[in-house]
């Protein structure tokens, strides 16, 4: 009987097993067949393999040979002769006789050639073709197919738990979020003049890195969601309603004009560790397309089609 572990990561089964840990009582018992025998866990891997191919594994190098391809040489006596070596005749050549009689051609092969010598003849040769079974061919791609996606699933448990190690760390090495001085602007900024104000502010080095630490603790699964998120912070819906990129006039105001407040946005989208490779242009398309889309957000767009509605009513 074998104790199975409830374990779903393989590297925490390896552990137990490389270290030879005692299993728990609350194990699973599982009736099992012991083929081999090892004191090495490499080689009782390399015997795992083996054992997707051949049930026999008393000899590893057997198995490793047939696994690999390759064949034994046969070792030569040097005092035997030549012709010794050399006793399996060459192969018959098939003569065809082709006979025309009423437009038809008919091929009739010749009785095959026998060796001179008693000791071989070429018909009692076996065919190692015909000799295979189509069922242990089968059978034998099946059990490579079992073990390639054995294989697989381990690599993936491996990575998961990887992944699992890295988001740890990560959440381990952040800092606690950052928080803003009273001097600075209340945000999101309900005013063209707020941003004014902010934008003066950016002026100077450390204040610009206090907000912009505190931008790129808001986070985003994308350069795009990112910048969304941290202009949703900056704006509010009725300061970002009378803005777009370039400005139209008397109509809206030019976002673009604020070079500093731009420059910060795409320093806080850059600290975001998911977003670190973003560059300014998807930045600046991310902007365009927040402030273009500002009057559906907060149920103006439903608001438009009830008026719509009304009207055609």
């Amino acid at each position: 009987m074998c104790s199975w572990p409830p374990f779903k990561s393989f590297k925490k089964m390896e552990d137990y097993v490389k270290n030879s840990r005692e299993p728990e009582p609350s194990w699973q018992k599982i009736r099992v067949h012991v083929m081999k025998s090892t004191d090495s866990y490499e080689k009782a891997v390399r015997l795992e393999e083996a054992a997707c191919y051949t049930s026999d594994l008393n000899s590893e190098m057997e198995d490793v040979e047939e696994l690999s391809g390759r064949k034994r040489k046969r070792p030569v006596d040097p005092d035997s002769s030549e012709d010794e070596i050399n006793y399996l005749p060459s192969p018959p050549k098939i003569n065809t006789y082709i006979q025309r009689s009423s437009g038809q051609i008919t091929e009739e092969p010749q009785p095959p050639f026998h060796a001179a010598s008693p000791k071989f003849s070429y018909m009692s040769c076996p065919s190692t073709a015909n000799s295979a079974s189509p069922r242990s061919v089968t059978s034998l791609g099946n059990k490579s197919d079992e073990c390639f996606k054995r294989k697989v699933f381990r690599m993936l448990e491996s990575i998961q738990q990887d992944v699992k190690e890295i988001k740890q760390s990560l959440k381990t090495s952040r800092g606690p979020v950052p928080t803003l001085p009273p001097s600075c602007p209340r945000f999101p900024c309900e005013h063209p003049d707020d941003l004014i104000t902010l934008e003066g502010m950016l002026k100077d080095e450390d204040m610009f890195k206090i907000i912009c630490d505190f931008l790129s603790s808001i986070g985003g699964n994308s350069a795009k969601d990112c910048t969304k998120r941290i202009l949703g912070k900056l704006l509010s819906t009725s300061l970002s309603l009378q803005y777009n990129w370039k400005g139209t006039r008397g109509v809206k105001l030019g976002f673009s004009t604020f070079v500093l407040i731009n420059k910060l946005i795409f320093g806080a989208v850059r600290n975001n560790i998911i977003c670190s490779a973003a560059t300014e242009v998807e930045v600046q398309e991310a902007t365009k397309k927040w402030l273009m889309y500002a009057k559906d957000r907060d149920g103006g767009r439903n608001q438009r089609a009830n008026l719509m509605a009304n009207v055609i009513n």
